[in-house]
């Protein structure tokens, strides 16, 4: 934990890349919030005035993949990513949903390889 403290504190860029399973994030990746993202080091709550802490990342970038289209992820399941994530998860921890970029492939299990190598140069592109 203190390591990935550590590695957090000496970034100014995060990337988080996940697949989205049953119309949310895996499991390990709550598990690694839960365990890394602490009072005192992401989060400060003194007379139930919660402070984000992690306000010196300049820029958080979301990559998720699944058999289902950002589109849907957003219309047919509730958008779990932007409310969940970055308008709940990230704001606690003090960044603004302004420095999060969210990019999604969706339709994983047809897509071709060529479609996922353009999918990651539009995302060097565009951070």
């Amino acid at each position: 934990m203190k390591d990935y403290q550590q590695q957090l504190q000496n970034t100014d860029d995060l990337y988080l890349i996940a697949p989205i399973w049953w119309s949310n994030l895996p499991g390990i990746v709550k598990g690694f919030f839960d365990k890394v993202m602490l009072k005192g080091f992401a989060y400060s709550s003194e007379n139930e005035d919660w402070h984000g802490l992690m306000t010196w990342l300049d820029h958080v970038t979301v990559i998720t993949t699944s058999e289902v289209s950002q589109q849907a992820l957003e219309q047919d399941y509730g958008d779990p990513i932007r409310q969940s994530l970055i308008n709940t998860v990230f704001r606690d921890l003090g960044i603004s949903s302004q420095k999060i970029s969210w990019h999604h492939l969706g339709n994983i299990n047809t897509i071709t390889p060529e479609d996922r190598q353009q999918f990651l140069k539009n995302i060097a592109l565009q951070n």
